[in-house]
Parts: C-alpha cells; structure tokens; sequence
C-alpha cells in the first residue's frame, strides 16, 4: 500500500510504501520512499509512477545487501536482487538497512499466536513462556553488545 501524508517536519509531501497488513507510518526525509521488499514488485510500479527517485530498502536479508552493496552481478533467479540492482545502478541515492531477523522474532511469535485466534478476543495477562524467553534473550543480546562497545 502507498500512504500519501504531508510531512509536518518539512510541510512537504511524503510517501511511505509498507506492507498492507503492518499499516505503519514513519516520517521520511524528503523525497524518500521506503520499500518493504516483501511487497517490492507490488509497490515499486506506484513510487515510479509519482517521480520519486530516492530509494531507502529495509530487509534482514544480509546476503540481499552484501550483493547489492558490492555490486556484485552473479547470475542470480533471485528477481528481487536483479530489480534491486538496477535501482542502484541508476542515477538515483539508494540507501540500505540490514534489519537484524532477532528484533523480529517477538513480533513474529505474537503474529503467529494472533492469527491462530483470528476471531477471537486476545488479552495476554502473562507472556506466553517462549515469547519471555524471547524477550530475555533479546535483552541479554542487547546489553552484552553495550558492554562489549564500552
């Protein structure tokens, strides 16, 4: 889905290409589009089709952005590499974000127990005990990165 909102910072038009079922909103500096490349063949035609021609992509592929990011131009079936490339290759700034597949897994294990009860009402008094455990890792991960830094 594409959101077109104006830009209380900069009183400027902005768009934000996310995926449909997240619809979440996050400021971008101007002129951006970020694509989700999740929905990239879905939404790119979209940011075209406005002019935009600034890029920001977010993945927790490592192995996507490591490619990209060399530049390198294996034969590769993967069609979202190809199409990435050429973005890059073009006169436009491209910028790209490795997402660390860590910080998803809370949200991932919440998506998967919501969609089990679909129809139902969810009130989660207590952690399901592998989200907790989740949790606490993610922590211990995040304080021994500060430590290990200082």
């Amino acid at each position: 889905s594409v959101d077109e909102s104006l830009n209380n910072k900069t009183g400027t038009l902005s768009w934000d290409i996310s995926t449909s079922w997240r619809k979440r909103w996050h400021f971008l500096d101007t002129n951006w589009t970020k694509i989700n490349v999740e929905r990239l063949f879905e939404d790119v035609e979209t940011s075209l089709g406005v002019g935009i021609r600034q890029v920001e992509v977010e993945t927790n592929n490592a192995l996507l952005l490591e490619i990209l990011d060399s530049g390198f131009a294996c034969v590769n079936n993967i069609a979202e590499v190809r199409l990435l490339h050429t973005w890059i290759a073009k006169d436009w700034q491209v910028k790209l974000r490795l997402l660390l597949r860590d910080g998803n897994k809370v949200a991932d294990c919440l998506a998967k127990e919501i969609l089990r009860s679909l129809n139902q009402l969810i009130i989660i008094d207590e952690y399901l005990i592998h989200v907790q455990r989740l949790l606490e890792t993610n922590v211990y991960h995040t304080t021994s990165d500060v430590i290990d830094e200082n």
